[in-house]
């Protein structure tokens, strides 16, 4: 249940997409009056539905054109976007692209730029921007590059600021203050994950750099990196829980998650839980012939040191998130439009960020995605908390990512407990996903509903 680790969250790049098209349109629509070629060098993986959408945009305004579009994807091989670039300048002058589109992932486009520039090619920086530290050997568009025409670079604090200045003019407009002359609750729950997402995650995006360059983290699906990605996550959550506690004279804590129970019976419960059901759903898979353990994947003082950097790694995923999703947010939403309709739009938020923005995903683990929000939100109606849920976040993810040392978006964890080998059908295994896609995790979560119900049926519901 967590998103792509070493990617950062994407939100700043949907406004991207559609600014890309406009800015083709007016960089080609100048001299339209013959067929003229435009390839893109796309980073991703030709079933990755973020980049599948980016590039089906830039088709659609290809097309209205009538230009010669290409792409080509680099399948998350950054050398491998070098050669595509190699050959496409190789190319006779009749079949060559008139215009590549590249991007910086993986901090490639200088090199790029160099070998596109040495053929004459005109190029198009899209989608991320050159860091501050490569720009004194890059240059501006159309300096040491005479070729390179331009870049299009998110800018998320001004989509923060004028996201934020939107809602405020249209809560004037809309009466959203209510009697006592505060923010009525919609309009609390729409500010506080509009800044979160549009302002307050990406102004730590260039500190999270600069850590993670001088911790010399190693890429891939580590415990490092998702312990830095879910911090960053916690640090967003507390300063817009905190402005919005101060707003309402409360605690930070007393939206949930209570500092004093966190230690309490029903985190363990709630981790119990989470041990028990992805326990249960790896024993079914090698009952069914999906999963075969083949040993150890480590030994000695790295598997020692593992165990716990996976353990610190997970408490950071599961607070973070149930403190983003389900504390403040849910719970004001709640007292606008009701208890159910509030989980369900939380869910719904919880799985379109794993959908858009996570490698591999598919209905099947959106499903299980809504199921388990839902679940995890009946659990603060029932328990009075979010700490159950939080146990089964931390235990959940820690028995998929180390213990089993299942794929998560293509990526298998470093540093897992476990050799195991997936064989058979993806319904079984989850294929790219792992566990929490297997179908085997429908009956478990219905289990798991029946326990809860049945756990707590004495207690009354929540209040928000």
């Amino acid at each position: 249940m967590i998103a792509e680790a070493p990617q950062p969250r994407q939100s700043s790049r949907r406004a991207v997409e559609l600014g890309l098209a406009l800015c083709l349109t007016v960089l080609l629509c100048g001299s339209v009056a013959r067929a003229q070629s435009v390839a893109f060098i796309n980073p991703g993986k030709s079933d990755e539905i973020y980049w599948v959408t980016a590039t089906q945009g830039m088709q659609a305004v290809a097309k209205s054109l009538g230009i010669i579009f290409e792409v080509q994807y680099a399948q998350r091989e950054h050398l491998k976007t070098l050669e595509i670039a190699r050959e496409m300048v190789a190319r006779p002058t009749g079949k060559r692209p008139e215009y590549i589109v590249i991007t910086n992932d993986y901090a490639v486009a200088g090199e790029l730029l160099k070998i596109i520039e040495g053929a004459g090619v005109k190029s198009f920086l899209a989608y991320s921007s050159i860091p501050v530290e490569q720009r004194s050997d890059i240059g501006a568009p159309r300096t040491k590059y005479k070729g390179w025409l331009g870049s299009l670079e998110p800018q998320a604090e001004d989509a923060g600021y004028l996201t934020a200045r939107a809602l405020i003019e249209r809560g004037k407009r809309e009466k959203a203050f209510g009697p006592d002359g505060k923010l009525r609750t919609i309009w609390r729950a729409a500010i506080y994950y509009a800044a979160g997402t549009f302002l307050v995650f990406p102004l730590l995006g260039w500190p999270l750099t600069r850590v993670t360059q001088s911790l010399h983290f190693s890429p891939g699906l580590t415990a490092g990196n998702i312990a830095l990605a879910e911090l960053r996550n916690f640090v967003v959550a507390l300063i817009c829980t905190g402005a919005f506690a101060l707003y309402e004279r409360r605690r930070v804590d007393s939206y949930g998650l209570p500092v004093n129970r966190a230690l309490g019976c029903q985190t363990f419960e709630g981790a119990a839980a989470g041990v028990i059901m992805a326990g249960a759903v790896a024993v079914g898979m090698i009952a069914l012939g999906g999963m075969e353990i083949k040993g150890w994947a480590g030994s000695g003082s790295a598997l020692m040191l593992s165990e716990p950097a996976w353990l610190a790694a997970n408490i950071c995923v599961g607070i973070a998130e149930e403190m983003w999703f389900r504390s403040y947010l849910q719970q004001t939403l709640w007292k606008s439009i009701g208890f159910w309709p509030a989980a369900i739009v939380i869910a719904l938020i919880f799985a379109a960020e794993h959908y858009f923005f996570k490698e591999g995903e598919n209905i099947w683990d959106v499903i299980t995605l809504v199921s388990l929000s839902l679940l995890l939100s009946y659990t603060m109606l029932r328990t009075g908390t979010l700490w159950f849920a939080v146990g089964f976040h931390i235990a959940f993810d820690y028995m998929q990512l180390f213990v089993i040392g299942t794929p998560n978006g293509a990526q298998v964890p470093v540093g897992r407990l476990l050799n195991v080998r997936f064989t058979g059908s993806e319904w079984l295994t989850g294929g790219v996903l792992g566990t929490e896609a297997s179908f085997l995790m429908y009956p478990a979560i219905a289990f798991l509903w029946l326990y809860v119900w049945w756990r707590y049926r004495a207690n009354p519901p929540l209040r928000p």
